[in-house]
């Protein structure tokens, strides 16, 4: 099974008019883009090594609740619940077939500041084109076609929401303007287009090493009549984008950085890092000054997209990947679901969570940098 990040309820499905032109499967969200996939089915110690118990879980896992529950099931299959949490993937359904743990699930992807239009994350479509670093490129055949495959999704997957922050970006330049922003945010967020610009580039680049063709994004329809530019609502979607989201997105570039050996997908993922950490800087600085400016409606907005954040990844939880060679996948910058899973919640609660509480107040702790990257959150 095949998965990267989720998206919270209330998502609008894709197809010609959503998302983009995503497929009919996909819908967008805030968090980034998802896909709903067929079921498929794995063995139970497979499935079992899915779960992250408190203590364990699962058969010989120690005392996990999850284990509990597998416990009294006659095949040993853990239910959609018991699998563990991500911010950006989940399961939908499980049941027992021919000895067997079958489950269908969705997943989409967190990288970087999503471009949101109408409640919903806007990507382009692909184009064969070569202009945006992603040049036809001689395929690594020492890859096996299944795993060379899959890098070639995930990596074109990042190109495409990476391409989507720069109008994100964009028009973040332009609601500091409205709201009268100090220069310095202006300047940084002006800056962090090119950034994203870079980040684009060293994405399909990469997808297109794997694929062995020219890729890059098609036209990023980017209208949204009617949209507002209240100071609490850029406060909100500033904590969601980018305390959350590219806060997230440094620290998973960091864990992959801890896996990768190949040199061009290292050099990516180190720009990424470094970039994303600042870029999230920017959203937390936003974010208190629009609480200074706008006082307690701000910070009830600010609060409640925090929480509504953490909920989400609560009722999060993982895919598992097609059968690929994992140690490559490692190898070229990609983590497991697992991985992720891991990776977002540490970040919640060592890093977003205890940055919440001193930017809004709620608690006595100073404000902490994010690991490796020397990130200063609020």
């Amino acid at each position: 099974m095949a998965g990267e990040p989720p998206s919270s309820g209330g998502s609008s499905r894709g197809g010609a008019g959503g998302g983009g032109g995503l497929p009919s499967n996909c819908w967008g969200d805030w968090i980034g883009v998802c896909c709903s996939h067929p079921e498929e089915c794995v063995d139970p110690g497979t499935a079992w090594g899915m779960v992250v118990g408190e203590g364990g879980g699962g058969p010989g896992g120690g005392a996990g609740e999850a284990g509990a529950a597998g416990a009294n099931d006659p095949l040993g299959c853990p239910s959609a619940y018991d699998l563990p949490e991500g911010l950006c993937y989940g399961y939908e359904s499980g049941r027992h077939h021919d000895g067997l743990c079958c489950y269908s699930y969705w997943s989409g992807s967190c990288c970087g500041r999503p471009f949101v239009v109408g409640g919903e994350a806007r990507v382009a479509l692909v184009a064969q084109r070569d202009d945006w670093g992603g040049a036809r490129d001689a395929a690594d055949r020492a890859l096996d076609e299944p795993t060379r495959a899959e890098l070639a999704r995930q990596w074109l997957a990042d190109a495409l929401l990476e391409h989507a922050s720069v109008a994100s970006f964009a028009r973040f330049v332009l609601d500091l303007l409205a709201v009268g922003a100090p220069s310095e945010l202006v300047e940084r967020a002006q800056s962090a287009i090119g950034d994203e610009i870079a980040h684009a580039r060293a994405c399909f680049a990469l997808a297109a090493r794997y694929a062995g063709e020219p890729l890059g994004p098609a036209a990023l329809p980017t209208s949204e009549p009617g949209r507002s530019v209240r100071l609490e609502e850029l406060a909100a979607a500033a904590v969601r984008e980018g305390c959350v989201g590219e806060t997230l997105a440094a620290l998973q570039a960091e864990a992959q950085l801890g896996v990768v050996s190949d040199v061009r997908a290292r050099a990516a993922l180190e720009l990424i890092a470094r970039d994303e950490a600042s870029h999230a800087e920017l959203s937390w600085a936003f974010v208190r000054f629009a609480i200074e400016r706008g006082g307690d409606p701000v910070k009830r907005a600010v609060r409640e997209a925090f929480l509504d954040a953490e909920r989400t990844l609560e009722l999060g939880a993982s895919a598992e990947l097609p059968a690929v060679d994992l140690a490559v996948l490692a190898a070229h910058g990609r983590l497991t679901p697992a991985e992720r899973a891991a990776c977002h919640r540490a970040a919640f609660r060592d890093v977003i969570r205890p940055c919440r509480h001193a930017l809004l107040g709620e608690s006595q702790r100073s404000a902490q940098a994010t690991p490796g990257t020397g990130m200063l959150c609020c």
